[in-house]
């Protein structure tokens, strides 16, 4: 995959949350980044689903599909992150001093802001993963040609014992957007990681078939990784109407292809049946009026998340599964 995955740990989305600049500040870091014109218009054209977080993955997502790795250095996000249009940041600042030391592995070239290489850093390269000093606050690491921003909270106290982490359970690197359209004609939400199924990932573009793309809805994983399940997306031609659901038994089958209550079309990929550290609920609603099931990490935008409780025309189904944010 050459998609670039910018998330992480509990620590970082504090930041997201210190920073938390207005549109005209995402717009002067996205300059900061290089992003076209086109892109840093999106910006102003915020929907009502999005996180001001959502601006700086996008952005770079954007970045990366259009410059070579090399161009996209931490030293590029690092300066946009924690330059003066931010604004004040205590967590930025703390981020930024000696004692949380980060270092970026890409394609082999270590790439590293703070403390050099061997002091307080956390390697990894796949799913080895080697302690060159223990006394972490955080850790910044990328994974083969998928650049992974990640911030790992330790204690400070020094140790130099090995720590042990189960590979699977640190899969980072098949984590991907699920990508999100509406198609007015048809009422029909579609989610999909594959950008090729529509053709388009710029938020109010039309592509194939008539859908219209409206950003990121959330993260999955695109293999199975510990303690995930699949999610599976169905289609019900007579009612123009796409299910996604983590139980097949609702359905009837899992085999793509197969017609039960809808025709499977198969897996989408991987998320949570219960909450985990750093995920949220992706929530289900149905519009009996113009037969639509429709997909959402954000309540506010149907107005209730409590089961069987009706806003904006949608019924609240429950939690479908907990994804990345």
């Amino acid at each position: 995959s050459n998609s670039l995955v910018f998330n992480g740990g509990i620590e970082f989305r504090r930041l997201y949350k210190d920073l938390y600049p207005a549109a005209t500040k995402w717009k002067k870091i996205g300059i900061e980044l290089g992003c076209p014109p086109e892109q840093l218009d999106l910006i102003e054209r915020k929907p009502s689903n999005r996180d001001d977080s959502d601006y700086l993955r996008d952005m770079l997502h954007y970045r990366q599909r259009r410059t070579e790795p090399s161009e996209l250095t931490w030293e590029v996000i690092y300066r946009a992150l924690l330059s003066s249009i931010v604004g004040e940041s205590k967590l930025a600042k703390r981020i930024a001093q000696d004692h949380c030391p980060y270092l970026l592995e890409s394609r082999g070239a270590d790439l590293h802001i703070g403390q050099e290489a061997a002091d307080n850093v956390f390697a990894m390269t796949g799913v080895n993963i080697k302690v060159l000093s223990a006394s972490l606050v955080g850790a910044v690491v990328a994974l083969a040609s998928v650049l992974f921003v990640l911030l790992i909270p330790y204690s400070t106290h020094t140790t130099n014992a090995p720590m042990s982490i189960n590979p699977k359970e640190h899969q980072f690197s098949s984590i991907v957007p699920l990508h999100r359209y509406w198609k007015l004609e048809k009422t029909d939400h579609f989610y999909t990681i594959n950008d090729n199924e529509i053709g388009t990932i710029e938020y109010g573009q039309i592509g194939k078939h008539g859908y219209v793309y409206e950003g990121i809805q959330c993260q999955i994983y695109e293999e199975e990784v510990e303690h995930s399940v699949p999610l599976y997306r169905y289609w019900k031609s007579a009612n123009s109407d796409h299910f996604y659901t983590t139980n097949p038994k609702e359905i009837g089958t899992v085999t793509p292809g197969e017609i039960g209550n809808h025709g499977s079309e198969g897996i989408v990929g991987y998320c949570f049946p219960t909450e985990k550290e750093g995920t949220v609920p992706l929530y289900r609603y149905w519009n009996p009026k113009i037969v639509d099931h429709f997909y959402t990490t954000n309540g506010i935008e149907i107005g209730t998340v409590t089961p069987g409780e009706t806003g904006k025309g949608y019924i609240s189904e429950g939690v479908v599964c907990y994804v990345d944010p």
